[in-house]
């Protein structure tokens, strides 16, 4: 993965590859990418709030939480910080809150980067969601199954195990007994 995010951060524009580096370095959905706004990205901590806004509700109230992010991602984050006037991470036009159907902000962004994902082999229907999977399957790793439910805002257990991680350990059972 990160030969993905180091071709990302040289070959695409900075909104796609926001939206890149969002999704696998803290996990965050689609829409709370295109939601995210300055005043929930806490660098001090580092990490991001997953919270209600304005313009923003959470898929459900698990989905609050806060995101922990690496030192070097959160430095990434500040950076774009002060190159924007928008108060959403990403740019992309005003949210719409009056409508009933889902509205993306970021939608331009959001295709350019399926597509140069495309083009890097990523074949997943939903390749932005596949990023999230792996951010998911990295805390797995690291962490275990309750940090990757807890980062990735599941309610259950269960929804985390069979859909978003991998388990790439190779276990055994060490017993003693000498080869022959």
């Amino acid at each position: 993965m990160n030969a993905i995010i180091e071709a990302g951060r040289e070959e695409l524009l900075p909104e796609p590859f926001k939206i890149l580096l969002l999704s696998v370095c803290a996990g965050v959905r689609r829409d709370e990418i295109d939601k995210l706004q300055w005043k929930q990205f806490l660098p001090d901590e580092p990490l991001i709030s997953v919270e209600p806004t304005d313009c923003f509700f959470p898929k459900t109230l698990s989905s609050i939480r806060k995101v922990h992010l690496d030192p070097a991602v959160s430095q990434i984050i500040e950076e774009w910080k002060t190159l924007s006037d928008s108060r959403f991470v990403v740019n992309g036009v005003e949210p719409r809150i009056d409508v009933r159907y889902h509205h993306d902000r970021c939608s331009k962004a959001e295709k350019v980067l399926v597509a140069w994902l495309r083009s890097k082999g990523i074949d997943d229907h939903h390749p932005i969601h596949m990023l999230r999977k792996e951010f998911g399957s990295l805390i797995n790793q690291q962490g275990g199954i309750e940090a990757a439910r807890a980062a990735l805002g599941h309610s259950n257990i269960g929804i985390t195990s069979s859909t978003y991680v991998e388990n790439r350990a190779i276990i055994t059972v060490r017993i003693g007994l000498k080869s022959q």
